[in-house]
């Protein structure tokens, strides 16, 4: 999923003023200032975001994104909840072997904005995790990132 929220338009507090739609020096200055910058459909992938690389920050051995990893942008969303679901199956073979019990687990993505184009991406994701061990009375919590 793809969300753009790009503006050619320049954008001034002067717009708001109703004298500004009457002055046709300011809006040709305007037309001319988006003309000449790339519309969003021409531009495809900014070099910000061809250049973007994720990289898993937590002790979890085992999982991808070990070292730093470039992704296409549209293939960020699934490879990074694929990356997250590494993490649960990793906490529920660890409760199992250790005779717990995994009391809930939460994954979240995070997103963010490209500075350059500024289209919205997945920028990450966390995984929580509680398990309750056999031995233990109390609730583990452990956090991948």
């Amino acid at each position: 999923m793809e969300i753009s929220i790009r503006n050619n338009a320049p954008y001034s507090n002067s717009i708001r003023n109703n004298n500004i739609r009457n002055n046709s020096n300011n809006i040709a200055n305007i037309v001319q200032e988006a003309r000449e910058k790339t519309p969003i459909s021409e531009v495809g992938v900014c070099k910000t975001c061809a250049s973007r690389t994720y990289q898993d920050g937590s002790n979890d051995i085992g999982v991808s994104f070990k070292s730093p990893t470039r992704i296409d942008p549209s293939s960020a969303p699934s490879l990074v909840a694929s990356h997250e679901q590494e993490h649960v199956a990793n906490n529920q073979r660890a409760a199992e072997k250790s005779g717990g019990e995994v009391i809930f687990q939460n994954v979240t993505l995070k997103t963010n904005i490209c500075p350059e184009c500024k289209r919205v991406y997945v920028s990450g994701g966390v995984t929580k995790a509680a398990v309750a061990s056999s031995s233990s009375k109390g609730n583990n919590v452990d956090a991948y990132a």
